[in-house]
């Protein structure tokens, strides 16, 4: 969490102190105390609700299917039509 933020902060020339740190999901809460303070942010607001907010964002995403198929073979310059 600490990396993504301070990637974030560092690209756009943020300075976290002058924000409030949100949490949600279920994790998140438990280490905003942590993060806030390693960001030297000063607030910290939990929703009453944190887990139902990350439902929110799985309903509001965009829905994205992955497709994978295993192939048991040898690799060779001969197998590589096949493999498409």
């Amino acid at each position: 969490m600490y990396a993504g933020i301070s990637r974030l902060v560092s690209r756009f020339g943020i300075d976290p102190r002058a924000f409030s740190l949100m949490p949600f999901g279920g994790a998140g809460p438990m280490m905003a105390c942590y993060l806030a303070r390693a960001m030297h942010m000063r607030e910290v607001l939990v929703p009453l609700t944190p887990g139902v907010l990350s439902a929110l964002g799985g309903l509001v995403a965009d829905v994205k299917n992955d497709f994978v198929r295993i192939i048991y073979g040898d690799l060779s310059a001969d197998s590589l039509p096949h493999l498409g």
